[in-house]
């Protein structure tokens, strides 16, 4: 039940951070804002600037669509901003279809720059606090992590001799044909002068441990190690203010990076389908890092998340923030407003499409 809980919370947090952004941003640029809400309707309460005075509206449809209501919904996960004009054709000047490109634009993007300066934030703080962090070798703070120093696996290349063997970004690994290691480059020194040779891991995954044999490539793939995984270190990291800006700064744009590499070798390797992961699995990796690490993990991960909700909201793609971009940028490029019926039923079609990703998505995660 906490574990559901931590995991709800964090869920909200990125997607009110999100819309908080969208919100801001249609303020500034005169949009009129019928509504910003903390969770999903049905509305629990509300309060709205009637008169000048702020008045509890409740769950009732307000009748004065020119004052923002704020509110607090039932379903507790994320938040919505409704702007006027956003979905449907609308003679009001100060509405979102009848604003110049550029604010339009700039409401647009807003919720993905929020959520990349979460993760800026969140980094930051998990390095000025001293929390449970990770890091690739390209991060850069490996050489600083104090306490109980693990090498984990931090990426498995599909249809490697590492995938085929079993292991899993996450596996902590423990030793290899009965030597242990310090730090990420001995693991890395070690697999390279055995290329060619089975290999055998004694990994910890979650409460417990397994043994994997992976039988290593004598002459890798270009771009590919002998086993075909990457790896990174975990333990405490606690930098002063001003260092730990530039180690978030570093952390949010290696992130940024890995996420579309990683998407491009899932594509690449024809695993597809296989390798996404929905709700449930955020679900349990959020049950694992809270049980293993506390808040001192939970923080640098809400950032990857985070990112990663940057990342999906950006591509172009109907109902999403990245397929609104991509209409106004037609519309730019036509110097002439879309039809909104032609959005529309491209959004609503967006939406079905990715609802039901959603769905299958989740029913494979619970199988398995």
């Amino acid at each position: 039940m906490i574990s559901l809980l931590i995991f709800l919370l964090i869920l909200s947090l990125l997607v009110f951070i999100h819309e908080f952004g969208h919100f801001v941003m249609a303020k500034r640029a005169g949009m009129n804002v019928e509504e910003f809400g903390f969770g999903f309707p049905p509305r629990l309460f509300g309060i709205q600037k009637q008169n000048g005075k702020w008045k509890l509206v409740g769950g009732r449809t307000v009748e004065d669509k020119t004052s923002t209501v704020y509110s607090i919904n039932w379903i507790f996960a994320g938040g919505f901003v409704r702007i006027t004009g956003e979905n449907a054709e609308t003679k009001a000047a100060n509405s979102f279809i009848h604003k110049p490109w550029l604010s339009k634009f700039l409401v647009v993007v807003a919720g993905v720059v929020m959520n990349v300066v979460l993760a800026f934030f969140l980094f930051w703080l998990a390095f000025v606090t001293g929390s449970q962090v990770g890091a690739s070798e390209k991060a850069g703070i490996s050489g600083n992590l104090t306490g109980d120093v693990k090498v984990i696996v931090f990426n498995v290349v599909p249809n490697s001799p590492a995938s085929k063997a079993g292991l899993r970004s996450g596996d902590e690994i423990i030793n290899i044909d009965g030597k242990t290691f310090g730090d990420s480059p001995e693991v890395s020194m070690y697999v390279k002068e055995n290329a060619g040779k089975p290999l055998k891991f004694h990994i910890g995954r979650g409460n417990h441990t397994e043994d994997l044999t992976v039988m290593s490539d004598q002459v890798p793939p270009e771009g590919r190690g002998p086993t075909g995984i990457s790896l990174a270190v975990t333990g405490k990291v606690k930098y002063e203010v001003a260092k730990g800006f530039i180690q978030a700064a570093r952390a949010t744009y290696i992130g940024l990076v890995q996420i579309p590499v990683g998407l491009y070798q899932v594509i690449s390797s024809g695993i597809g389908f296989d390798a996404v992961g929905g709700p449930v699995r955020i679900y349990e990796e959020t049950s694992k890092i809270s049980n293993q690490s506390g808040l001192s993990g939970l923080i640098p991960f809400a950032a990857i998340l985070s990112l990663n909700l940057a990342f999906l909201n950006i591509l172009p793609i109907p109902a999403l923030d990245g397929g609104r971009l991509l209409f106004l940028i037609i519309e730019g490029l036509r110097r002439k407003k879309n039809k909104p019926e032609l959005e529309q039923y491209a959004n609503a079609i967006g939406f079905l499409l990715l609802i039901g990703l959603v769905i299958l998505v989740t029913i494979k995660d619970i199988i398995r």
